[in-house]
């Protein structure tokens, strides 16, 4: 059966002129996804009346739910010491099975004084199923962050390639609103319905990705990350030994390293954005053939990004799904130490090229895309 799902939108008013009562919503005013409860988190003051209650009022003015602030919120004390109530100004607010229909959330003083605070629109959630495909180091962290916020804890998966029940229920992801995996597109039309599911994914200029890539693997030689290296299959962490006794600051030495990579390193770090998009078979390489399927099924996505592009994209998924358009923010999970790597060297990318060969193809369609889509 599938759940009952909501979309809330929650929109800050202005106060009362005069009366200089503070509050905050912890929540974004932004669309959001609900299905078991609405949770209501904040603070609220008044300089010269204890806040009592706050409550929600529906539009039959009846009062849906309600909580007295009881909750100590040290930075709202240390800012408004002077005012009624500010060792106690915070609430938390829970109801349980909401219905659609427009809210208001007021705070109401020991004078029996209302104040609106918000007003919180549900809608009934008619949206199609957003799918991403996670391809690793083009900037996934950030963007399943904001993705992932706009559903409800029990209505997003994130990473289902470390998720049991991907494994085992085939049924499990029936019920998501958002899937997001390291998995390759052939895998994942495999597991979901993907005609009923807004596709997305996003690439990097593959020299950039691959020095991305390798680095992030070399990293789990150094000596501060023993234990994350050990959580690693034992191949990863010979592969990170090799690249800690290779000079990648060498060009020749490169080569070498190349030449020298076995088929589970290949597919770590081989054309593995082509490797996404298309089935290739354990123990060959990339080849002319795979890059032209990879090419072909990428047409089947609805949006592909470029990391160079990232908020464009964002902003491309937020109008599709009627969302507020995301702010810009601080990429997650960023490597900055390349190890001797670097993109703008001719000749190390000349030792790279047999690793990205494909990709390049890949990323030169998608960026003509683009280009045409303005």
């Amino acid at each position: 059966m599938q759940p009952h799902i909501l979309n809330c939108r929650l929109d800050l008013l202005p106060t009362r002129p005069g009366s200089n009562l503070q509050f905050h919503i912890d929540a974004p005013a932004d669309v959001q996804e609900i299905s078991k409860s609405l949770f209501i988190q904040g603070w609220v003051v008044h300089p010269t009346q204890k806040i009592e209650r706050v409550f929600l009022l529906s539009e039959k003015s009846e009062v849906i739910g309600s909580t007295v602030p009881n909750i100590y919120r040290p930075k709202v004390h240390d800012i408004y010491a002077a005012f009624c109530n500010s060792i106690s100004a915070g609430f938390n607010l829970d109801v349980s099975s909401p219905v659609a229909g427009v809210w208001s959330l007021v705070a109401e003083t020991d004078s029996k004084d209302q104040f609106s605070l918000a007003r919180i629109s549900l809608q009934e959630n008619f949206k199609p199923k957003l799918f991403f495909m996670h391809i690793a180091k083009t900037a996934g962290s950030s963007v399943n962050k904001y993705l992932a916020s706009h559903y409800a804890e029990d209505r997003h998966a994130l990473h289902v390639e470390s998720k049991q029940e991907w494994r085992t229920d085939r049924d499990w992801a029936r019920n998501l609103g958002f899937v997001s995996g390291h998995y390759s597109l052939p895998h994942f039309k495999r597991n979901l319905q993907l005609s009923r599911y807004y596709k997305i994914t996003v690439l990097r200029e593959p020299y950039a990705h691959l020095i991305s890539h390798l680095a992030w693997i070399r990293k789990l030689a150094d000596e501060d990350e023993a234990r994350r290296l050990a959580e690693h299959p034992e191949f990863v962490q010979h592969f990170a030994g090799k690249l800690a006794k290779t000079d990648l600051s060498d060009p020749v030495a490169i080569g070498k390293l190349i030449s020298s990579l076995e088929d589970k390193e290949k597919r770590l770090v081989d054309n593995c954005q082509v490797r996404y998009f298309t089935q290739i078979a354990v123990g060959t390489d990339v080849c002319e053939m795979d890059a032209q399927n990879a090419i072909k099924a990428s047409a089947e996505f609805d949006l592909i990004g470029t990391t160079d592009r990232i908020d464009e994209f964002l902003r491309h998924v937020a109008t599709h799904m009627d969302w507020k358009a995301p702010v810009t923010e601080v990429r997650e999970n960023v490597s900055r130490n390349f190890y001797g790597l670097d993109a703008g060297d001719k000749s190390i990318c000349a030792a790279l090229e047999p690793l990205v060969h494909f990709d390049l193809k890949l990323y030169r369609i998608v960026k003509e895309s683009q280009a045409e889509a303005g």
